[in-house]
């Protein structure tokens, strides 16, 4: 497609048996998700990432095209491949969110005994 529209991409051909073009920089620093706590907040940054000033391409994490945050945020699963970060955390639909507010109101500390996790709701 990308050829056709008159593109130059001489500049991200690599030489590799599995691909002939690479768009992203490769990167040896991985990051070690050593807990839950630490997978949830580069999730959180990776669905975010597109409302970032420097980018803009949404101004909600669920209209990027290729994230997962659709899927975790509303439960539309629109990629196979998709493995579950949180398969034992409840999801946050409006109503429960709107139920835990209530609940705050009220109860404000015994409301997160209720959960086997720590939850994290994204506006």
């Amino acid at each position: 497609m990308l050829i056709s529209e008159g593109v130059d991409l001489s500049g991200y051909a690599v030489q590799a048996h599995n691909k002939n073009y690479e768009f992203w920089q490769r990167d040896s620093l991985a990051v070690h998700l050593y807990s839950r706590k630490v997978a949830y907040q580069k999730l959180d940054y990776i669905h975010l990432n597109p409302l970032a000033e420097r980018w803009q391409l949404v101004t909600d994490p669920c209209d990027y095209t290729y994230s997962t945050a659709k899927f975790y945020e509303q439960g539309v699963k629109e990629f196979s491949f998709i493995k579950d970060l949180m398969p034992d955390v409840v999801p946050i639909t409006p109503l429960l969110y709107i139920a835990c507010c209530l609940l705050l109101l009220f109860y404000p500390i015994e409301i997160f005994n209720c959960f086997p996790n720590p939850i994290s709701i994204n506006l």
